[in-house]
């Protein structure tokens, strides 16, 4: 039982940063808190389903939408920025995507 609260505080660690950290200071570099691997997925994964403009540097708002846009996010324009859920679903996603 240990080991899995042990991994589970590690996801939602991480799942937390990425929100707090996007929304506190959207402008730093993705590569903070998403490896260049899993950058590399994101990006291929949302060009074959957005059908958009190649993507550059990420900055890490940018990084948390396209993350959340894999979890179910819609981004509206009345929608705030992406919470926890989506984010995380996204960060699963992004995971099994690196995977294969």
């Amino acid at each position: 039982m240990q080991r899995v609260l042990a991994f589970h505080l590690i996801v939602a660690w991480r799942v937390l940063a990425c929100v707090k950290l996007g929304r506190a200071l959207p402008q730093l570099p993705a590569t903070v808190l998403y490896t260049p691997q899993e950058l590399k997925v994101l990006t291929a994964a949302i060009k074959k389903t957005l059908r958009s403009a190649p993507i550059r540097d990420l900055s890490l708002q940018e990084a948390n939408r396209l993350v959340a846009h894999l979890g179910g996010y819609t981004g509206r324009k009345s929608d705030r920025e992406p919470g926890s859920e989506s984010v995380g679903i996204g960060l699963r996603r992004l995971s099994d995507l690196s995977w294969g």
